[in-house]
């Protein structure tokens, strides 16, 4: 798996921006690299961050890009319900693929035939495979609606919803998450702290195994290119990191009184 974190600051001023990293480990059963791009950048003013099987993930992603380009979504609820129709329509292709790969025939045909055409056995596992297709893929949309406001929405499980000051997704998510509701990270925080406590998540969330160490992290700001965070600039961040990051805690520190009482509990 993966993770990727993305943020978004309103100040100073009310200009928005948006934080993303994301990490580039992929992985077989033979062995893992970190070597892979997991965002693509759609034909509109979008960005898409992914986690899980890659190939099905830009599936989804380039399926996206089409619905957004067709109709450029000026509102949260429009992109919430374009972004459901695309997930619908990868849905149906999964669906057309399994029927073709299993019995020959398109989904559609599979539909309107019923249980009368196949074994009842056969008709209900076909069924049953397409019902239960496996919502492995998560993705994090991101960008600027047309009239410059940020827009931050998560799908996972199926499931799309807009997220107010951040979102994370992948197997390194439950320790990004907490982190950044450590670190109470807020919409209205200034964007150096934004980037510290996203940079922070992410080398958090590297203690889960399959999260590579090896990070993009880039700065949108609107109606202009996303800025990548240089080498020189990873180095800044990872001596914050070492300075303000979790410390390894040392019984011998505390005072000894204090170290008296624990020794009584």
């Amino acid at each position: 798996m993966t993770v990727c974190i993305a943020a978004i600051t309103l100040v100073p001023s009310g200009d928005p921006k948006i934080v993303f990293c994301l990490d580039m480990k992929a992985a077989t059963d033979l062995g893992s690299a970190e070597t892979s791009y997991k965002l693509i950048r759609l034909p509109t003013r979008f960005w898409v961050l992914m986690a899980g099987p890659l190939s099905e993930a830009r599936e989804i992603g380039a399926t996206i890009g089409e619905a957004l380009k067709i109709r450029t979504p000026s509102t949260l609820p429009e992109m919430i319900q374009d972004l459901r129709d695309a997930l619908g329509i990868h849905r149906k292709a999964m669906a057309d693929a399994h029927t073709k790969a299993t019995l020959g025939i398109a989904y559609e045909e599979f539909r309107k035939k019923g249980k009368s055409a196949w074994p009842e056995d056969l008709h209900r596992r076909v069924s049953w495979d397409i019902h239960n297709h496996p919502a492995s893929v998560e993705l994090i949309v991101l960008g600027f609606f047309p009239n410059g406001n940020p827009a931050l929405v998560k799908i996972s499980a199926n499931r799309v919803w807009a997220c107010d000051t951040f979102a994370v997704i992948g197997s390194g998510t439950p320790i990004a998450e907490s982190a950044l509701f450590q670190r109470s990270l807020d919409i209205h925080d200034a964007p150096e702290n934004t980037i510290y406590h996203v940079y922070e998540a992410k080398r958090l969330a590297e203690n889960e195994p399959n999260v590579g160490k090896r990070t993009i992290m880039m700065v949108l700001k609107r109606g202009k290119p996303g800025e990548l965070v240089t080498e020189t600039g990873f180095k800044f961040l990872a001596r914050q990191f070492a300075k303000f990051g979790p410390q390894r805690f040392k019984a011998s520190a505390l005072p000894v009184d204090m170290f008296e009482a624990l020794k009584t509990l």
